[in-house]
């Protein structure tokens, strides 16, 4: 018996069963836990949580032990009670670990320091963005000027469209 898991939504899956004839089923998430492992489960609610958050609202805790994906909305309600001027600063609260962080610059917490006063101390990246970048002209990848996501040419001309830019 093999499975197909497909996501229908945020609250069901489908399920198909190639054993003789196709046929599809839709399960509610929840009650997948009869035939997934709770690690699979946890893949599979990751999953359907990263379809659900537009690209372009997407946030990463930067702390490497955590790295919990968040949409800027849910950062900036979980940080409003915590951090005074959460708005304007861009400082926010991770959901998980309630690590501060800056949403502008994607790096731990700059206390005392405006984004521009940071960048200007921290001109270069941290190590894993350089070695994303790396990785990156090597396998001549490109960055989406809109969204900053890395795109890379699959197909036809040397024109390249980001599809969520």
């Amino acid at each position: 018996m093999e499975l197909e898991l497909g996501c229908n939504s945020n609250e069901y899956i489908s399920v198909k069963n190639y054993y003789g004839l196709e046929e599809e089923t839709f399960y509610l998430v929840s009650n997948c836990r009869t035939f997934l492992t709770p690690r699979l489960l946890e893949i599979l609610s990751q999953r359907l949580k990263e379809a659900s958050i537009p690209v372009t609202e997407k946030v990463y805790c930067p702390y490497p032990k955590c790295s919990a994906l968040m949409s800027m909305a849910e950062a900036l309600e979980h940080s409003k009670p915590a951090i005074v001027g959460a708005e304007r600063s861009g400082a926010r609260k991770c959901v998980k670990c309630n690590g501060h962080f800056c949403v502008k610059c994607k790096v731990p917490w700059h206390n005392n320091m405006t984004c521009i006063q940071y960048k200007t101390l921290n001109p270069h990246p941290p190590q894993e963005e350089a070695k994303l970048k790396n990785l990156a002209a090597t396998n001549l990848w490109r960055q989406c000027v809109k969204c900053n996501h890395m795109i890379e040419l699959a197909a036809g001309c040397y024109h390249m469209t980001c599809r969520y830019g």
